[in-house]
Parts: C-alpha cells; sequence; structure tokens
C-alpha cells in the first residue's frame, strides 16, 4: 500500500466529528528525509499516520497541528534544520535543509478533494495533480491550502484567482514532475506547489510458477506496486496468485496489455 493510500485510510476512520490536522511538505531547499509532498494526519488524541522527518520537527508540527484544529486556519511553518547543532538523538542526523510545512484542518470540506485525488491516482495508470497555495504576500486576495486538483481522467476542481492554474497543473502532470512557482497579481504575489501524483509501479511476472509468484509478487506487497501476471490458462487453477495481482492467462489479453 503507498503512501497517499495509507493516509487516505486514516482519514477514512475518523469518527464523526473528530478533529485532525494533514501536514504537508510543501517547499524544501536542500536536503531533507521526505520530499515535497509528502504528508502527515494527525487526530486531536495525538495519533499520527505518515512521516515527514526522521522525527527532525514532528513534536512540533503535532504541537502546532491542535492549534490549528482548535482555530480552524492554516499555517506554514519553516523548519530550518542547516544549523550545525545535533537535530536528532543528538548525533548530528540533521535533515540540512529548510523544509516549509503545510498545516491545515483536516475537515471533510477541506481536504476531502485531495483523499479523493489520492485514493483515484493509486487505483489508476495515469497522473493526478494538486496546487496548493503555501504563500500570499502583497495584497493577494487568495488563501493558503489547496487551490486545484487534476485528477487521473483529465477532469478538474478548485477554485483559484490564477486563470493558468490548471494548464499549469496538466503540463507538470505531462512532464511527471512536481514544481513550485511563484504568480505575480496586480495585489502581491502567490507561491504554489504543484504536486504530480505518480500511479503506483507496475511489476509484470511473466510465468507462474507456484514458487516464483508467490515469493515474487510479496516483495512489492507493502510497496503498492500493481501486480501484472501473465500466466498459462491451464495453470490457472493450480496457483495461489496473491492478492491485488491481476491475472493475464489469453493471449488476446496479453497482447492487449502488451499494446498499451
Amino acid at each position: 500500500m503507498n503512501q497517499g493510500q495509507i493516509i487516505v485510510d486514516a482519514f477514512r476512520r475518523l469518527a464523526p466529528g473528530e478533529r485532525a490536522a494533514l501536514a504537508t511538505i510543501v517547499s524544501l531547499e536542500g536536503s531533507s528525509y521526505r520530499r515535497p509532498g509528502a504528508r502527515m494526519l494527525i487526530t486531536e488524541s495525538g495519533q499520527t499516520t505518515g512521516v515527514l522527518s526522521a522525527g527532525c520537527f514532528e513534536r512540533d508540527v503535532c504541537e502546532r497541528a491542535i492549534s490549528v484544529m482548535e482555530n480552524g486556519e492554516p499555517v506554514l511553518v519553516k523548519y530550518d534544520t542547516t544549523t550545525d547543532d545535533d537535530i536528532v538523538w543528538g548525533l548530528g542526523l540533521g535533515c540540512s535543509g529548510v523544509v516549509h510545512v503545510l498545516i491545515e484542518p483536516a475537515t471533510y470540506e477541506r481536504v476531502a478533494g485531495v483523499m479523493q485525488l489520492l485514493a483515484e491516482t493509486a487505483e489508476s495508470d495515469s497522473c493526478g495533480a494538486i496546487a496548493t497555495v503555501f504563500r500570499v504576500t502583497g495584497a493577494a486576495e487568495e488563501s493558503i491550502g489547496v487551490a486545484a486538483l487534476l485528477y487521473p481522467d483529465g477532469t478538474v476542481d478548485g477554485n483559484c484567482i490564477v486563470p493558468s492554474i490548471f494548464d499549469d497543473l496538466r503540463e507538470a502532470a505531462g512532464l511527471g514532475r512536481s514544481t513550485t512557482k511563484r504568480y505575480q497579481t496586480g495585489y502581491g504575489c502567490i507561491d504554489v506547489f504543484l504536486e504530480v501524483l505518480q500511479p503506483p509501479l507496475k511489476l509484470v511476472i511473466f510465468g507462474a510458477g507456484r514458487e516464483l509468484v508467490p515469493e515474487l509478487a510479496s516483495l512489492t506487497a507493502d510497496e503498492g506496486a500493481r501486480r501484472i501476471i501473465f500466466n498459462h490458462p491451464e495453470l490457472v487453477a493450480t496457483v495461489n496468485f496473491p492478492p491485488a495481482s491481476i491475472d493475464i492467462d489469453t493471449p488476446q489479453e496479453q497482447q492487449r496489455f502488451l499494446a498499451q
């Protein structure tokens, strides 16, 4: 299961009325244990799902998340781990980068679209993309948080004062590369994280031996890979296929798959 689906499952398990916050790395200068797009869900009881670092600033994120849940206002927090001070366990294992984390209320109205997009991308062969405003300067009339979504099927959703935001999302998804972009408006500047969500990797297994498939497929069970098994029809009833695998056992189906 990939990290996006793990966050989605945790969000769906929230009890009615239970408050939570979603923390997302939206910008990075230098190096860090996690790249932009890494997420952590924090509940009001202190439970967390997902990681943002090797423990460099998770405690502070959780403390700030409580305030976000209480006042309902998202915040952008800067963590500078470029100093020479020991960050983790006193062993000099700092991230050596400047990490910007957006912490926002994980209410259904605010993040349901993101969760739906994460879930759909995990089941798709195409990229999705999210435009998240994380900094507003001047008097630009925009609030920080998710502004636009591009689903794997090409449909879009969201509301942003930047007219070109959806075109930029499509371009980023086409290139398969996340980026940050600054937009100039008549009243100020808006910094946006254009995050590309990659579909799960495919593991294609040619041949379905009794020992090969279960062992090989199990290696990627926790990585969210889609397992495609090219199999002989006569072996269908004799092989114990792993869960979440796709068995392609006719020449016609195999030809259609290879032609994709």
